[in-house]
């Protein structure tokens, strides 16, 4: 009995909406278990075509046991096959679930939670949607993945070993060729991509983040050729689009912020220039439109200053989720979730206090007239 609540709980858990920085949970809990000293290696795990291979008939015998909240809605969604059609050609889908469906991901989740808990805990397992990973020491992590490999499929979760990833520390690289040979799983000692982010080596991950810099500073110089005529529009695109694809990585990586200053470069040299029609801005100008819009600001802050921000806030948020996922833990409780909630908004208010001295700093050093237009 206990086993079935505490199985029920962690349905609930999938059933809701997502929880607080879940995704930089997955990235920090995987992060902390290779600076372990007892963990030799981390797996990465891609799935091949995941949710279109889901066992759909196992996925709704399992929720109606473990969540029979939604099970209802799921069995009416997919009770028969589903037709497709392509060029005039009708395929019947009879696996996976249904492109925009709203509740895709609430289904994949409990159908793969069976197989979660069938893998049982000798290493630190955390999974955010059909990305599986895993730490802890080699011999247990071959067995995981032996296990994984068997049971995968009768649940429609197919490992795919050609883009699975083994990350391991440099001396435990010879010992990790051997306990994986035959496998097909990747192994490198460098680093790798997770989640959006990246693992190991401070060389592989700050030549990551580079590599992503770069490019955002190429798509900066390419709307460009926007600012000068539809300079709302830009300002739109950049606010709302472009600059959050980077605050993904300026939370998830800490100790980056040094490597964002190119885009701070393009940014004020060029950007800003062309939006305001100023060939020069001073140091006062750049801090009052980095302020958001309700103080006088144009809201584009120093991607620099925000990642560090950013990382501290993000470390804060996801610190009682990578302690559950590091203890192994198979409850998700309802005062964690609040305390979850409590830190976020107490970071929160905290941030609006530093905006608002800031706001007010910069607003005594600059001239009257600036000031009236400001106000």
């Amino acid at each position: 009995m206990p086993e079935k609540t505490s199985r029920q709980q962690w349905a609930a858990f999938s059933c809701e909406q997502g929880k607080e920085a879940a995704c930089e949970a997955g990235v920090y809990a995987m992060r902390t278990l290779l600076e372990d000293n007892d963990v030799e290696a981390v797996l990465l795990v891609d799935a091949s075509n995941a949710f279109n291979s889901l066992n759909r008939e196992a996925a709704l015998q399992n929720i109606h046991v473990l969540c029979p909240t939604i099970a209802l809605i799921l069995t009416n969604t997919y009770p028969n096959l589903a037709r497709l059609s392509i060029d005039g050609e009708n395929i019947m889908s009879r696996e996976g679930t249904t492109q925009r469906d709203p509740l895709a991901m609430a289904m994949y989740a409990l159908a793969t939670l069976p197989l979660i808990h069938r893998l049982g805990g000798e290493v630190t397992q955390s999974w955010y949607a059909d990305d599986a990973s895993a730490g802890g020491r080699l011999e247990g992590l071959r067995r995981w993945w032996d296990k994984l490999d068997t049971l995968g499929p009768k649940f429609g979760y197919f490992p795919n070993a050609g883009k699975t990833w083994l990350v391991v520390k440099p001396e435990h690289l010879k010992t990790a060729e051997f306990q994986f040979q035959g496998t097909g799983v990747k192994i490198t000692s460098q680093g790798q991509r997770h989640l959006g982010s990246a693992l190991s080596t401070k060389a592989f991950v700050e030549e990551y983040v580079s590599e992503k810099v770069t490019g955002w500073v190429k798509e900066i110089e390419k709307l460009l050729t926007i600012v000068r005529i539809q300079p709302q529009a830009a300002h739109t695109v950049f606010t709302h689009g472009m600059m959050h694809r980077w605050t993904f990585l300026m939370r998830a990586i800490p100790g980056v912020e040094d490597l964002f200053q190119p885009l701070e470069q393009v940014i004020r040299h060029q950007f800003l220039p062309a939006l305001t029609g100023r060939l020069a801005l001073s140091d006062t100008e750049r801090e009052l439109i980095a302020l958001p819009a309700r103080q006088g600001g144009l809201g584009i802050p120093k991607p620099s200053r925000s990642a560090r921000l950013q990382q501290e806030a993000c470390a804060e948020v996801t610190v009682l989720l990578v302690d559950l996922i590091n203890v192994r833990a198979r409850e998700y409780s309802k005062s964690v979730q609040q305390e979850q909630r409590q830190v976020k908004s107490i970071i929160r208010s905290r941030h609006q206090e530093l905006i608002a001295k800031e706001a007010e700093d910069v607003k005594g050093r600059i001239t009257g007239g600036q000031r009236n237009g400001v106000e």
